[in-house]
């Protein structure tokens, strides 16, 4: 299998594989207990059948049948990341713009504290602006609760 465009975006491609392949393990993790814990639901010896006719037995299967599962799902990711002509044209121009971007640093400052005095001042900006609309939607729902209440009361009664 050849990689499609293997000069162009590999960071972007990278990081999509990397991420894609961190699901397949959490899958392969979860497919085998979920799996593991189906066998042990059948039956009390551990042995998981379909209609009676016992197919395998144990966490051994059970694991491998999710390992399975994993590795098409590995491969999967493979050929969308790396050779799947959209998405890797998709990857490179993520690539290609996240370059463009005018990060909040400033490189000409000599210690790490001083470059990244506007990015924790922009932080700080935007972490208050959530705080007070949170409170302001916590209020108006309060007031709008207890209006609503008080006039469902007295319809009710």
């Amino acid at each position: 299998m050849s990689i499609l465009k293997p000069d162009q975006g590999k960071i972007s491609r990278r990081a999509a594989f990397v991420l894609l392949m961190l699901f397949s393990v959490f899958a392969y993790f979860g497919l085998g207990a979920f799996f593991q814990g189906f066998a042990d639901a059948k039956s009390e010896d551990n042995i998981f059948s379909f209609f009676g006719i016992v197919l395998f037995q144990g966490f051994t299967v059970a694991y491998a049948l999710s390992t399975f599962i994993a590795l098409i799902f590995a491969y999967l990711s493979y050929k969308i990341t790396l050779a799947k002509p959209k998405t890797v044209d998709f990857l490179i121009d993520v690539e290609t713009e996240m370059r463009k971007v005018a990060w909040p640093i400033d490189v000409e400052a000599k210690n790490f504290w001083d470059k990244t005095q506007q990015l924790r001042t922009s932080s700080l900006v935007v972490f208050f602006v959530i705080l007070f609309l949170a409170g302001s939607l916590f209020v108006y729902d309060t007031v709008y609760h207890y209006a609503f209440n008080s006039i469902f009361e007295v319809i009710a009664k």
